[in-house]
């Protein structure tokens, strides 16, 4: 197991040895074959944590990580062999967070949104696939204390809405263009790479002060 001290708190990310609660394929030889049925599937209101191993694979779905879904691991084979992708944007009416891929809290299924208390990512890709000239997220995050190791966050414009809260990331790469990092947590990136795919692109910090 590796520890990874976030704000205070002494999160497990698991490991090979790791004993998965439930299995996710596409090809049908898990117990689910979409994230999103596997997520509802999860204890409620639980205290300990629910392990969900994600076979490798395209899994074009909207996953939404409710508040009542706390201590979620979901974890890839690799973020080069499994990703989560959609394609919403405002370019075909979606505001900024109804366009993510992976999304924590609950609003809808975008792509990607995390509610969920001591959430963890690792291994996987989220990617919105819009393309350039338009506002499109691929993860949306406002959990607490919400950890993603090894992830690969991709997309354009406003890839990455860190929007309150904790957030630890490490590991992780992170691909955009214009302001594609973005919110109000109080976010670590460890080790990370981050990579602008527009040559006119620069870094700026958060103007907030604590």
């Amino acid at each position: 197991f590796v520890h990874l001290i976030v704000v205070n708190s002494i999160v497990i990310v698991p490991s090979s040895s790791t004993t998965y609660n439930v299995t996710v394929a596409k090809d049908g030889s898990g117990h689910f074959r979409t994230i999103s049925e596997a997520v509802l599937g999860a204890p409620t209101n639980g205290n300990n944590a629910y392990f969900i191993n994600i076979k490798p694979g395209v899994y074009e779905e909207y996953v939404s990580i409710p508040e009542e879904k706390p201590f979620l691991a979901l974890i890839g084979s690799g973020a080069d062999k499994t990703k989560i992708t959609g394609n919403r944007s405002d370019r075909n009416g979606f505001g900024i967070k109804e366009s993510a891929t992976l999304e924590c809290p609950i609003l809808m299924l975008c792509f990607a949104d995390v509610m969920g208390e001591h959430f963890i990512l690792q291994d996987i890709t989220v990617e919105n696939s819009t393309g350039p000239g338009t506002q499109a997220v691929a993860l949306f995050c406002r959990a607490d204390k919400a950890i993603f190791y090894k992830c690969k966050i991709t997309g354009y414009q406003d890839t990455l809405f860190a929007d309150k809260t904790r957030q630890f990331y490490r590991e992780c790469d992170i691909y955009g263009t214009v302001d594609f990092i973005f919110g109000d947590a109080r976010a670590i990136f460890q080790n990370c790479n981050l990579f602008a795919r527009d040559t006119g692109a620069v870094f700026t910090a958060h103007s907030r002060d604590m």
